[in-house]
């Protein structure tokens, strides 16, 4: 398998409208000290993976900006509307390998959105042209009242995956999705703990909340909150022998999906050469299903058209289920 080492800097998906700078008040909220820098084992057939700068003893005090329910977190959710909040992560491999849970190192919540839900969710890393990769699995829902937070040290909330997901690459993105939890209406919010102010690269870290204009934006810590270099306390357990894991099938079926962005209409196209009946859905990022066709195979290539007016901005998950699995991809709603 070919290595790569991808670029940091500012990354769009696919063309969203940006709106300015955010602004963030420095005020810590609460601050815990390790005693030693939180470590990743030697590798072994199950393996616990962390961002690098966290065997960095910069890492031994973590913090949260503004927990407050005026200033919100630099992480999390909160009054800005944030959707997902994304933290690139590495493992050195010449063999794929199974993510079977998410760990989040939570720092606090407000009790009017606790009975809402979050997921995570995994992706590839950047591709070359510094845009996405695949999208490769979303956990199960975890109730916002379940997540476990600190007492005299971190605590980690685990998200398990139905199925685990399958990794290819050096590197990967892990993401919190917000999108079932608040709207930018309410005041609740979902704290994560990150390393202090220039402990870390910011460009690790990535995230959507949605503009003044209803567009939704997208970037990394570094460049959205004027040179802000942290990083998130969060972990991957990870399988190194896929074949003890059940692994989801995943095929070609050659899906396109246009135009991308799209405000009014969206045509998928797919292969049905495979004997049996396929299913497309669309989906948000909280896996409600907002759009639905079935198709009989007819040999050649499968055209459904959805009207997408209607929904919010924002990023969706189509999915194209069939004879030989499922391939999904990404489709971006203005």
């Amino acid at each position: 398998m070919m290595k790569r080492l991808l670029p940091f800097f500012l990354i769009c998906l696919l063309p969203v409208v940006l709106s300015g700078q955010k602004t963030a008040d420095p005020t810590l909220g609460p601050v815990l000290k390790l005693d030693q820098p939180l470590r990743s084992p030697a590798k072994a057939v199950v393996d616990t993976i962390i961002p690098d700068i966290l065997l960095d003893t910069c890492a031994r005090r973590v913090a949260a900006f503004g927990i407050t329910d005026v200033d919100g977190f630099v992480t999390g959710s909160n009054g800005y509307g944030d959707i997902a909040k994304l933290q690139r992560l590495e493992y050195n491999s010449d063999e794929p390998y199974a993510i079977t849970a998410v760990g989040v190192a939570f720092a606090g919540f407000d009790s009017t959105i606790a009975n809402t839900f979050l997921r995570a969710f995994v992706f590839d890393d950047l591709q070359a042209d510094s845009s996405f990769g695949a999208f490769l699995g979303e956990s199960d829902s975890l109730r916002v009242s379940d997540i476990l937070l600190p007492t005299t040290r971190l605590e980690f909330t685990y998200f398990t995956f139905p199925e685990p997901v399958i990794v290819e690459n050096d590197s990967f993105l892990v993401g919190i999705d917000f999108g079932g939890t608040y709207d930018t209406a309410e005041e609740g919010y979902v704290g994560i703990y990150h390393t202090r102010q220039d402990c870390g690269d910011g460009r690790n870290v990535f995230e959507f909340f949605p503009t003044q204009t209803g567009g939704l934006a997208f970037g990394t810590l570094f460049d959205n909150w004027g040179g802000l270099n942290i990083e998130m306390i969060v972990t991957a357990v990870i399988d190194t022998d896929i074949n003890t894991s059940t692994r989801a099938r995943l095929t070609d079926y050659a899906t396109s999906i246009s135009p991308n962005p799209t405000s009014r209409q969206a045509v998928l196209t797919f292969n049905t050469t495979d004997q049996g009946s396929y299913t497309a859905t669309l989906t948000d990022l909280t896996g409600r299903q907002v759009r639905e066709s079935r198709v009989q195979r007819n040999g050649t290539t499968a055209r459904v058209e959805w009207q997408v007016s209607d929904l919010p901005a924002g990023l969706y998950l189509y999915h194209v289920d069939g004879p030989s699995g499922r391939q999904s991809g990404k489709l971006m709603v203005q």
